[in-house]
């Protein structure tokens, strides 16, 4: 079964309430900061949870050295999507996931990013404030 990873995870949003409300994914939870990576151990024993593997390395090291089988990447604001579309090189193991990236209303994509944007849908947070989902996918593969 192939698996779901959130890039920079920092406290395990959204990676672990993803992982609770589906608990037959496996879960890779990426975030380079010791004591992130600390209070995730602690959170994923106290709750319970297994199946979640949690990477210690940056972003392009992960995609250098790893082959997992993921279907699906989560970011937020860990990195800027011009860095996160690096996972659609040819030589990317990871070439053929999705990638959900939360972002401003205001946000648009530059040429570097644009090729890969599939839909973005808009939500509203509280105090009207307005963000949106950008869903990418390499429309080569």
């Amino acid at each position: 079964m192939a698996a779901t990873a959130d890039v920079g995870t920092g406290g395990g949003f959204p990676g672990i309430p993803l992982k609770i409300l589906f608990p037959h994914l496996t879960m890779i939870l990426i975030e380079v900061n010791n004591k992130k990576r600390t209070f995730l151990e602690y959170v994923l024993k106290e709750l319970n949870i297994d199946n979640v593997v949690i990477y210690p390395h940056d972003w392009r090291t992960f995609l250098r050295s790893t082959s997992y089988s993921i279907d699906c990447f989560f970011a937020r604001a860990s990195l800027q999507p011009e860095e996160l579309v690096h996972i659609f090189k040819p030589r990317s193991a990871y070439q053929n996931a999705k990638l959900v990236y939360w972002a401003s209303a205001g946000w648009t994509a530059g040429k570097q990013e644009a090729q890969f944007v599939e839909k973005e849908v808009e939500y509203e947070i509280a105090d009207g404030i307005k963000r949106k989902y950008v869903f990418f996918e390499n429309k080569k593969s």
